[in-house]
Parts: structure tokens; sequence; C-alpha cells
């Protein structure tokens, strides 16, 4: 049973009704920034647009301030300082994806 079984995480395909959150704890503090790189590698692949990138990110308060430190600086190492320029950035597929962007970013709470 999966339940039984020792694992470092679990994938789940989904249809687009589904989020992908990611869970940090301290249990990675010693490799945040490794971890934080994945993460936002698996999401900036093809502009996050496949199914398993993930979608927001559920931590503790203490790591809350450092990740979000951290995530401008790996998005800047990754692109640049102007992703609309960088050649290794993808772009939204169709006007179906960017109006579903679109609306996320119209609707959230959190910060962007």
């Amino acid at each position: 049973m999966i339940i039984q079984t020792k694992y470092s995480g679990i994938n789940f395909l989904h249809t687009s009704k589904i989020s992908s959150p990611v869970y940090i704890d301290e249990s990675i503090t010693s490799q945040l920034e490794t971890g934080i790189r994945r993460i936002l590698w698996a999401k900036f692949t093809n502009t996050g647009q496949t199914c398993l990138a993930p979608d927001y990110i559920l931590t503790t308060p203490d790591l809350q301030e450092k990740i979000i430190a951290l995530t401008p600086k790996i998005l800047q190492q990754f692109y640049g300082t102007n992703a609309r320029d960088s050649t290794s950035y993808g772009r939204i597929v169709n006007d179906r994806a960017w109006s579903r962007l679109d609306r996320l970013l119209a609707t959230t709470t959190g910060r962007v």
C-alpha cells in the first residue's frame, strides 16, 4: 500500500480543475535553494503549461520569507533581468491559455 511505502513525494496527473500544491517544511532547510530551484524549474518549464507544474507552495511561516526572497534571485539566474528578452523562457501557447492565466491573476488573493 502506498501509505506504508517510504516516499519523498507523490505526483498526481490531473485535469485543469485540480491544483498541484507543493509543501515545504523545515526538513529541506539545508537544501532550500536547491528545492526552490527545482520547483521553479518545474513551474516555468513550457511556461507552466505542463500537467505536473506546481500551482502554489504551502510552507511554514519561518520559511515563507526565505522562499519569497529566493524566488526572484533564481528566476533571474534562469532568464536574466528581463524574461521577455530571454530565449530560454517559453511563451503562452494560445489565447485560451492566456485567458486562463489572466483570470488566475485577476482573482488571486495572494501576492503576485
